[in-house]
């Protein structure tokens, strides 16, 4: 099933470690980033990125958080 992704302007971030701290970069993200930046979350699909860098169970896991953003 295909989905189509409105145009925005996107922070992207990488997480690195496995998804059991996945909450770490989000809260990192969210609490720290997007005011720290004067970015505020736009109306737009957040995307989770996982290519050939993703290794499930591994700590050397890699993907890609990718967050739809405007200035504040």
């Amino acid at each position: 099933m295909a989905h189509a992704v409105s145009a925005a302007e996107y922070a992207v971030f990488e997480h690195h470690g496995l998804m059991e701290t996945m909450h770490q970069s989000y809260e990192y993200i969210f609490g720290v980033w997007l005011p720290e930046n004067g970015y505020q979350m736009a109306e737009a699909d957040s995307l989770e990125i996982y290519d050939e860098r993703f290794k499930p169970e591994s700590p050397d896991s890699i993907f890609e958080i990718w967050i739809p953003v405007k200035k504040a």
